[in-house]
C-alpha cells in the first residue's frame, strides 16, 4: 500500500511539473484597472445573479433586489475609484504630478 502511495505522489509531482511548464501564466492585461478588487468581482456576480432572477420572474421583490444589488455595485466602484485616485495623488512625486494633470484634462 505504501508503494502505491509513493507512486501516486510521484505521479502528482510529475503532473504538476508538466502543467507548470506547458500551461501559460496569466498575463496582466493592458486594460487592467488598478481599482478593481475581489470584493467588486463578488458584487458583480451578485448583480448578475439578481438581474437574471428578475428577468426570469419579473416581480416587484426581484426588481427591488436587483436595484439594491446594482446600486451597491456601482457605489462600491465609485468609492474604490475615488480612494485609488486619492492614493495616487498622495504618492505622486516629480513627473507623476504631470501625469495626474494629463489624466484630468
Amino acid at each position: 500500500m505504501e508503494e502505491l502511495e509513493k507512486h501516486a505522489e510521484n505521479l502528482q509531482i510529475l503532473i504538476q511539473k508538466a502543467a507548470e511548464k506547458t500551461i501559460p501564466k496569466r498575463k496582466a492585461s493592458s486594460r487592467l484597472k488598478p481599482w478593481w478588487n475581489d470584493y467588486i468581482s463578488e458584487l458583480r456576480k451578485i448583480l448578475s445573479r439578481e438581474k437574471n432572477r428578475w428577468k426570469k420572474s419579473r416581480t416587484e421583490e426581484n426588481h427591488k433586489q436587483y436595484q439594491q444589488a446594482r446600486n451597491c455595485y456601482f457605489n462600491e466602484i465609485k468609492m474604490t475609484k475615488s480612494n485609488c485616485w486619492n492614493q495616487f495623488l498622495e504618492k505622486a512625486e516629480g513627473k507623476e504630478i504631470f501625469k495626474a494633470f494629463a489624466y484630468i484634462k
